[in-house]
């Protein structure tokens, strides 16, 4: 059980599944999906931005830039439980066909 903090509330929580890597050149992404003890789904989304392996910092510009660049943005909203679905799907399966079709299927089916 993990504690996590959506709307000011802190909730205990248990990890489902969590993907990350390169979003695009200037960001790293980590996504969690999270489902509460009441069976409420929660998706924190972290970006960061990496620094250069060859960047120096001598100057305090550099440190003020290297604080900067280090900031997470983290945000955590409640989804339901079809676009839990979803977001699974999509993040975990590469044929673009399969996808559609599972996709299409959770749209047509799921509450």
């Amino acid at each position: 059980m993990e504690t996590l903090t959506c709307d000011g509330k802190k909730l205990k929580v248990n990890e489902l599944e969590q993907i990350g890597g390169e979003l695009n050149a200037t960001t790293d992404f980590s996504d969690t999906l999270y489902r509460s003890r009441d069976g409420r789904y929660f998706l924190e989304e972290e970006r960061t931005d990496p620094l250069p392996l060859n960047s120096s910092h001598q100057w305090p510009r550099d440190r003020a830039l290297i604080e900067r660049m280090q900031n997470k943005e983290i945000s955590v909203k409640q989804v339901s439980e079809r676009d839990a679905m979803t977001w699974y799907v999509k993040s975990f399966l590469n044929d673009a066909k399969l996808k559609r079709r599972f996709v299409d299927l959770i749209k047509r089916f799921a509450d």
